[in-house]
């Protein structure tokens, strides 16, 4: 059976990115998609459907193994350079065959555009499946009754503040630029300005807030541990964070970080990384 399977992997945003960049190429091809949702590193025992609305066919491991004996083209072949596929041969290949997503959070249609795969249709159709994309109801109620208490339709600024394991892994040196001092410069250069404030650090929270008060707005949740490779619980508040965040004017991130960048896309908002200079 022809279709477009993913298998995300990782946190929030980096499977986000990897359902979305699929489902844009199975739009593309005229494909069904199917996934394989499960546990792992940075992420918990949370399903697609504890999430999201959106109906998408899930498959088990023994159904994503058979894929892989079917021999169903693995994605990571044309991204790694073990397939001398050309541009032309990638496309046809995945008409007639579909293809396995299997890098987990690649924005794989990104990836394979490069290849020679062009629609000039492609960044509509792209805001279109973000505007598809449906958290559960008791998500989208408790993020609605948020913006209405504390944005009160006002100018709100988004901040994501990453701490936690990117500090300790082994990227650190990627993440180590955008530093408390270089979001203390974005609240000081705009005075009379709120901020909401996304972290998953609660010294920084506290800082911050003690710092500026009532400037700055935060999401009340409950703090778990954040262990490099390890699996981490509460993502479903980061889904109601990344929401938030994607309702604010605009978004200030941590270098390298995908989560902010994920919330502006949810938004249709800018995301620039904030570093000190």
């Amino acid at each position: 059976m022809k279709r477009i399977i993913v298998r995300p992997t990782f946190g929030l945003a980096n499977r986000l990115w990897a359902v979305t960049s699929a489902w844009l190429l199975a739009r593309r091809f005229q494909l069904p998609l199917a996934m394989l949702w499960q546990p792992g590193d940075s992420w918990d025992n949370h399903q697609w459907s504890d999430l999201f609305q959106n109906e998408i066919e899930t498959l088990d491991n023994s159904e994503y193994e058979a894929a892989m004996a079917e021999g169903v083209p693995l994605a990571s072949d044309w991204f790694n350079g073990t397939s001398q596929d050309d541009p032309e041969t990638v496309i046809r290949r995945i008409r007639e065959e579909g293809v396995i997503h299997d890098n987990g959070y690649y924005d794989l249609y990104s990836r394979l555009r490069n290849r020679g795969i062009r629609i000039r249709r492609c960044r509509r159709l792209r805001r279109k499946i973000y505007r598809e994309l449906r958290p559960i109801p008791s998500i989208a109620k408790e993020v609605d009754e948020f913006v209405a208490r504390n944005f009160r339709k006002r100018q709100v600024i988004g901040l994501h503040i990453r701490r936690g394991d990117a500090m300790s892994g082994p990227h650190r040196e990627q993440y180590a630029p955008s530093t408390d001092a270089a979001f203390d410069r974005v609240i000081e250069e705009r005075p009379g300005t709120h901020f909401y404030l996304s972290t998953d650090d609660s010294k920084t929270e506290r800082r911050f807030r003690e710092r500026y008060g009532d400037r700055i707005v935060t999401h009340l949740k409950e703090w778990v541990e954040s262990e490099y490779n390890q699996p981490k619980a509460g993502q479903r508040a980061a889904l109601v964070e990344m929401l938030l965040l994607s309702r604010t004017n605009e978004i200030f991130g941590t270098r390298w970080s995908t989560f902010g960048t994920m919330g502006a896309k949810l938004g249709g908002i800018r995301c620039t990384a904030a570093i000190e200079e």
